[in-house]
């Protein structure tokens, strides 16, 4: 509380506040009996200021770039972050334990979430862990240097974009579609909807009878032989 506050003054939700996805559901610094966590390397939070300010975080040390850092993650969603002070690309992070592939980040231009391929500094990030016991090994490679991991993909198939938008807010990272190399269920061509926070607008594909349920920013199924729904 004291960098912020620092700066920013004392507590007030009515001049700026702090929230943390812990344990499925939004926590804010002052709920009762809940912990929102420290600002650790890997650490992300939402800052929601009234009047956009900088601030000093004082004195400090860098993350020793000798060895890799280790982010514990909850089984869900995730707020994640840079733990270095250069970008990391997203492809180069390692995951330990079944980790949806997909990395979201909030555009506060566009008012909506995007996918992001790289880890910036001072940028928070979601990330969903589909079990318990999850961790990230994030590698202190500078983006441009990260070794080439291989991708499949398939050239059949077709996808439409879904976007839902209203005056102060958007979602539109929304499609659906099909794959040669898709299944009917969840698999890497699929994507989680992130948690959306204060007035959002959310669009999603809900399969609470998957196997692993949950809301979808994309569903794409297997391609069927007339190729169509």
């Amino acid at each position: 509380l004291s960098v912020l506050g620092d700066n920013l003054g004392e507590y007030n939700i009515c001049k700026w506040r702090l929230f943390r996805w812990i344990n499925g559901e939004y926590a804010e610094l002052n709920d009762q009996g809940k912990n929102i966590g420290d600002f650790a390397p890997g650490a992300a939070f939402w800052l929601a200021a009234k009047s956009a300010t900088s601030f000093n975080t004082g004195s400090g040390e860098s993350v020793p770039v000798a060895d890799s850092i280790v982010i514990a993650l909850q089984n869900g969603w995730n707020q994640i972050a840079d733990p270095f002070a250069f970008a990391v690309s997203w492809a180069s992070v390692k995951a330990q334990g079944s980790v949806a592939t997909d990395l979201w980040l909030y555009d506060s231009e566009s008012k909506s979430f995007k996918q992001a391929t790289t880890l910036q500094p001072w940028q928070g990030y979601f990330v969903k862990a589909l079990e318990n016991n999850c961790k990230l090994i994030v590698y202190p490679l500078e983006s441009g240097i990260a070794p080439k991991i291989a991708k499949t993909s398939s050239s059949e198939g077709w996808r439409m974009q879904i976007t839902a938008r209203t005056q102060t807010a958007a979602d539109a990272e929304n499609f659906v579609g099909m794959a040669g190399n898709a299944s009917d269920e969840y698999d890497r061509n699929d994507h989680f909807e992130p948690p959306a926070i204060g007035d959002y607008v959310s669009l999603y594909f809900p399969h609470p009878n998957w196997a692993i349920s949950g809301s979808y920013s994309s569903d794409i199924r297997r391609l069927n032989t007339e190729g169509g729904l």
